[in-house]
This record gives C-alpha cells, structure tokens and sequence, in this order.
C-alpha cells in the first residue's frame, strides 16, 4: 500500500498530504487544478515533494529528513498519463516490450501473451502508433505500463480524451488488472462517472487537500455538492 505525507508548494498554491493507499483501486477525483496530477507525479517520483514522505509499505521511497529519494526505476510503480507517449518509431509489440526487457527476469511475474489477451491487442501488434486510434494507443500504453511488473499502476487522467463508448470499454479492461495480476492501481480522474466504473475506494480532493469519502458504490460517499447525476457534476467541475 502507498503512504504519502507530503508538501509540495508551486506559487501561491500549497499541496498538503496525508494519505494511505489500501485499497487495491483507488480513485483521486477532484477538479482541475487541485492537485491530483501533482500527487500522481510525486507517487511515481517524477516530481519531489517540498518536506515529508513517500512509502509503499515499509520501503521508504522519499524522506526529505533521511535524505532519500528513489528515482522512477527503482520505486515499482508505474505512471500513464494522459497523453499516452507510445514511443512512434516502434511497433505495438516492441512498445509493449520496453519495460518487460529491462525488468529483471526473477521479476516477471506478468506475461506478455496474458496482457496481450486482456487487453485485446493481437490484431495490431505489428502496427506502429500512427495507425492507431486513440482508444487502441490507450491500450498499448496501459499494456507496456502493465509488463514493467509494477507494484502499483498510476493513472493520470487516462481517458479523457476517449468517448463514453471507449470510456466503457477500456474501464471494463481495468476493473479485471488487480485480480488478474495483483497489481494495485491510483486512478486519477475529475469525471465522477469513472470512479464508479473502475474504483474500488474513492479519495476526493479539493484544491490542496485531501477529503477521504469511502467506496464509490453509491451518490452517498459524494459530497452534496456533486451528488448530481455524472453528466452534470461532470460539466460543473
């Protein structure tokens, strides 16, 4: 499970954290500019925290008193963000294999043929990202995040680009990841329909700050103010 109790200050904004992970879906809803990117980032190690720290379990990955800050390769946790950054001069197959080449073979425990299957992508593998669709290169980039054999899978905003058809189904290819492979994810998103799809316990932020609500089984673990129907808490915010 990942702790984090963590500052982080960019102007007049200030980024309190106190937090802990458990829950092996986690959803970080919230509107733009509140801090769940930031969050996401820091998780990963692509951005540091100001002061406090970062663990997943008992392993430290960030401590500014002990001076430690572990770097993206060596934290286990892999990051998908919005724009999917399928590297374009390979193939869906060699993207796929990226990070499950450089994995040590004593840590894979996830197989290529099994996220190939999951994921529906035989039909492209010889295709290059250019001639992909957006909902097909959402899958490669889950893919290739999925066979660095993570301990935790950190998604920023993954689908908002897709329509709510893709949305669906892509969702529907999540909800089987912690079962299926045992790793844990943080889904980062400001559209309240998707945590009821993918989450299994919902954190909601508001600007700086964490505001714990529950599971996401029903409008009740949602603060009156968004307690709408999803289209339109997902227009106000």
């Amino acid at each position: 499970m990942l702790g984090l109790r963590c500052e982080k200050r960019f102007g007049d904004f200030q980024l309190k954290a106190d937090v802990l992970l458990d829950a092996t879906a986690t959803c970080i809803f919230g509107p733009s500019g509140c801090g769940k990117t930031t969050i996401a980032r820091m998780a990963a190690g692509l951005l540091s925290p100001d002061a406090g720290e970062i663990r997943w379990g008992d392993d430290l990955l960030f401590s500014s008193d002990a001076r430690i800050n572990r770097p993206p390769r060596e934290r286990g946790i892999a990051y998908v963000p919005q724009d999917v950054l399928l590297f374009p001069h390979m193939t869906v197959r060699k993207n796929l294999l990226y990070g499950f080449e450089r994995t040590a073979p004593s840590r894979r425990a996830i197989h290529p043929d099994d996220v190939i299957s999951l994921l529906e992508l035989g039909a492209m593998l010889d295709k290059n990202p250019h001639q992909l669709s957006g909902g097909q290169a959402q899958r490669v980039a889950i893919g290739r995040a999925l066979l660095s054999n993570p301990n935790l899978l950190v998604m920023d905003e993954p689908l908002s680009s897709l329509d709510r058809a893709l949305k669906r189904r892509i969702l529907a290819y999540l909800r089987e990841i912690p079962n299926r492979f045992g790793v844990r994810l943080m889904y980062v998103t400001h559209a309240i329909d998707e945590i009821f799809g993918v989450g299994e316990k919902v954190l909601l932020m508001r600007p700086g700050r964490f505001w714990p609500t529950g599971r996401p089984s029903n409008y009740s673990t949602i603060p009156p103010f968004l307690r709408q129907s999803p289209r339109k808490a997902t227009r106000i915010i």
